[in-house]
């Protein structure tokens, strides 16, 4: 309780200000102690009137907030340290996968000089067997019992050119001749190369194309391997029956088109899947693959500033989704 003494010390007239309904909530001031330490305080007060209204003292609360304040502090250094510790890990995390993007290609730019120097050493003794090979086959008889043999020389010659082939082309990874290419156009022509395969017989092929999307600047002939790879890829892992959706459309505030190829096969292991677009890993019988064609689609796919992405279940299936990016107008 604090009253004037006769009235001959005022109460403090900034103070006294703060007393327009009578009371004083949770007003936060310093206070000073002896050794001229400030002390944090809250203050809830009510005034004290006589009967004609005049105040003639004051009855108050006050409360040290040293510890509130030091567990508040505490409280946000710790919150300080915990943004502090998410943003190391968040530049930990982005370094680790730009080292891992590093050492991917360095990786695949020396299985590419392996690939192309391997290439070139088989590729001229190659052609001799096959030119040796037609010219024995054109001196027997249909009924020689050698000819088969000479025949079968000539199929796994023939094998072997097709592997050196993709060695090269995916050692070469040449850059795409873009022009302006419509993304439907480039599916109906993949599909109309491998439609009468003996392989897709069985397979229903299913086409949801969004009509009159943008172009894409993209190399047409490259698109249509790299398409026609992950297309026969999805007719082998359903072993010639299911269904197989490809679907196209345009990205909702975005400046990509979406491709989504889905085959009802045997799905991808999840282990595989991280693997999926390494040079040289299959999963196919050995003489069934080389284990490039989704590497090579892969590298077709960045050169055009896309992304691709496969989601798979064991024994439902898989998607394979491909995004590019639509022509920017005034280029």
């Amino acid at each position: 309780l604090a009253s004037p003494k006769e009235k001959r010390r005022p109460f403090n007239g900034s103070y006294l200000s703060k007393f327009k309904e009578s009371s004083i909530q949770d007003l936060e001031i310093d206070f000073k102690s002896k050794s001229g330490e400030k002390i944090p305080m809250t203050l809830s007060s009510s005034v004290m009137r006589n009967s004609e209204g005049e105040i003639i003292g004051v009855i108050g609360v006050a409360r040290d907030l040293r510890e509130t304040k030091w567990l508040l502090a505490e409280a946000a250094a710790t919150e300080a340290e915990r943004a502090k510790a998410q943003e190391l890990e968040r530049a930990y995390k982005e370094l680790k996968d730009l080292q891992s993007q590093l050492i991917h290609s360095e990786r695949l730019a020396c299985i590419g000089q392996l690939a192309a120097g391997v290439a070139h050493e088989i590729n001229n003794p190659l052609g001799g067997i096959l030119v040796y090979s037609h010219l024995l086959v054109e001196d027997l008889n249909v009924d020689d019992s050698k000819r088969a043999n000479v025949e079968r020389i000539i199929k796994e010659a023939t094998r072997c050119k097709d592997i050196v082939k993709r060695l090269l082309d995916f050692a070469r990874q040449p850059q795409p001749k873009v022009e302006p290419t419509g993304i439907n156009v480039v599916l109906e022509e993949t599909l109309s190369l491998v439609k009468d395969q003996a392989l897709f017989h069985n397979i229903k092929i299913t086409k949801k194309f969004q009509p009159s999307l943008p172009n894409i600047m993209g190399d047409r002939s490259q698109l249509q391997q790299a398409f026609m790879n992950i297309i026969l890829n999805a007719a082998e892992a359903m072993e010639g029956k299911g269904s197989l959706l490809i679907a196209t459309d345009a990205l909702p505030d975005s400046q990509f088109l979406e491709i989504t190829i889905t085959d009802n096969g045997c799905g991808i292991p999840p282990e595989n899947i991280k693997r999926l677009f390494e040079p040289f890993f299959t999963t196919k019988k050995a003489g069934h693959g080389t284990g490039l064609g989704l590497a090579i689609t892969a590298g077709i796919i960045e050169r055009h500033n896309g992304s691709i992405e496969v989601k798979s279940k064991v024994g439902e299936g898989a998607t394979f989704t491909i995004k590019l990016p639509m022509e920017t107008k005034g280029k």
